[in-house]
């Protein structure tokens, strides 16, 4: 009984800690965002932090996707084949991926669960507005 009482709390430990983190930047409404003013550094890595840059998942040790997609830094963000800018963004294997839009589900990312519409917005500026290292 003990031992099915361990194994019970450990499954329910690892379903606490997942690819999701809580980001700020989930807090603002669509309507707030200074469309003017997307920041890689400051709006598009901490929403990759914060979903898809963590062990398991499109971290440094062992990216998932193939080919391997990371997703810690801008430089592996760009040299992966997903983005894709300006008017075809909506074209672009990370678009496609954060707003559900592939017809392979499995594709879909953060896996289980839709970012908010505050984050795919400002991925979607971002790359629309040409990826830049800012």
């Amino acid at each position: 009984m003990k031992i099915l009482l361990f194994l019970a709390l450990i499954l329910m430990a690892t379903g606490f800690t997942s690819c999701y983190y809580d980001n700020k930047t989930e807090l603002l409404p669509v309507s707030s965002i200074d469309t003017n003013n997307v920041s890689y550094s400051k709006n598009i890595q901490p929403i990759f932090n914060g979903y898809c840059a963590s062990s398991g998942c499109h971290g440094a040790s062992s990216p998932a996707g193939n080919p391997a997609v990371q997703l810690t830094d801008y430089t592996s963000v760009i040299n992966s084949d997903i983005t894709d800018t300006g008017a075809n963004y909506i074209n672009c294997k990370l678009y496609r991926s954060v707003a559900y839009l592939n017809p392979n589900q499995s594709r879909n990312m953060p896996a289980g669960a839709k970012m908010s519409s505050t984050n795919i917005t400002l991925i979607k500026i971002w790359l629309r507005k040409g990826a830049k290292n800012n």
